[in-house]
């Protein structure tokens, strides 16, 4: 693997967990309240 796809790839990875933790944060908070 290069450089630059290594650096993609971790640019991919935090950029994805910033996504699922967007989403995960408002879904957990909506499971919370209909309880």
């Amino acid at each position: 693997m290069s450089i630059t796809q290594h650096v993609l790839h971790r640019k991919v990875q935090m950029n994805w967990n910033q996504l699922v933790g967007a989403i995960s944060q408002p879904y957990s908070e909506f499971l919370q309240n209909k309880k």
